[in-house]
């Protein structure tokens, strides 16, 4: 979504401009025949787009696309993380309005979708098991005390 607005702003302010009526309606005929071979024929499936392409075609026209070439000679960590799954962070690394903290945000992805899937409880505490024993017990004495008084 960075991405689209960052491309609309440019073009409010001149500094990128829209192709040719024609170029448009030539590349969304392009468009809905490369979708008619990907998707089935549905009324659902009319209008998707594959995201990464789709920001790829947006940033490399105000100029925000990464080369990620020129990281493997210039900093290989982020290289690597950029070979892996795609972030929108990425798209703030160049650019227009780009971002000092984008490097770190790349590097730090992947931490921060694994960190909540780690993170497991593997023991109750003392206080926690003590408290379910009396209620348990509790409810077990309450049990045999109907049980007898029925009789």
């Amino acid at each position: 979504m960075h991405v689209k607005s960052r491309w609309f702003a440019e073009l409010l302010f001149n500094k990128s401009s829209l192709p040719s009526e024609e170029t448009m309606l030539e590349e969304i005929l392009n468009k809905r025949e490369s979708m008619r071979h990907r998707y089935v024929t549905s009324p659902r499936h009319t209008i998707q787009e594959d995201w990464v392409h789709y920001m790829d075609e947006l940033a490399s026209q105000i100029g925000a696309r990464p080369r990620i070439l020129k990281y493997f000679f210039s900093d290989n960590e982020l290289f690597r993380a950029l070979l892996g799954p795609c972030v929108p962070y990425q798209f703030r690394l160049e650019g227009p309005h780009k971002w000092s903290g984008a490097r770190q945000a790349i590097l730090e992805s992947r931490r921060r979708v694994m960190y909540p899937l780690n993170e497991r409880c593997t023991s109750f505490s003392k206080k926690g098991s003590s408290t379910f024993l009396f209620v348990f017990f509790f409810f077990f004495v309450l049990a045999i005390a109907y049980v007898l008084s029925g009789q």
